[in-house]
């Protein structure tokens, strides 16, 4: 799809982004380059935080700040996206999204470093694809997500803390 005129933003390609997400799906805070989603269908819930706000956030299921099981940290911005709205956020802004409708869908681009290898093919109308193609596929862009998150959960650890972890699993 083409990236409007007003959301070309910088000098350097971004990739694009399609989002589906499920009914109290969510990322937890995390922070990448200057991106926006514009939602086609369902609605979102976002929480931003600037990019020097100190602890870190943690990374928890962003929709437990919706039902009370956490309290989204101090100074958080929050906000609600519906169809047709698009959320801009800037470069290393830390933010985080819960799905609050059945199926939450939305196109957008993102800057920065790929945060996954992503090597599937590109489709077009004329590409018919079956159901265990899309679901073989989703499995895929899960594990990706889960193991892109491990990998940065370990970075950000100091070597003490890390072996704290690792004696608490032995």
């Amino acid at each position: 799809y083409p990236v409007p005129q007003y959301l070309n933003f910088s000098q350097s390609d971004p990739f694009r982004v399609f989002s589906a997400t499920r009914k109290h799906q969510s990322h937890s805070f995390h922070k990448h380059g200057q991106s926006w989603l514009g939602l086609v269908t369902g609605a979102k819930h976002w929480w931003f935080l600037p990019p020097q706000h100190l602890p870190q956030p943690p990374r928890l299921n962003a929709c437990d700040y919706l039902t009370g099981k956490a309290t989204p940290p101090d100074g958080t911005i929050a906000c609600v996206q519906y169809p047709g709205d698009i959320v801009w956020f800037p470069d290393q802004w830390y933010h985080a999204t819960c799905g609050i409708d059945d199926w939450t869908l939305g196109v957008g681009a993102q800057h920065g470093p790929l945060a996954y290898v992503q090597q599937y093919p590109t489709l077009d109308a004329t590409t018919t694809v079956g159901v265990q193609e899309v679901e073989r596929t989703i499995q895929e862009c899960l594990q990706t997500e889960h193991e892109a998150e491990t990998a940065t959960t370990a970075a950000n650890l100091d070597s003490a803390n890390l072996a704290t972890l690792q004696q608490s699993q032995v």
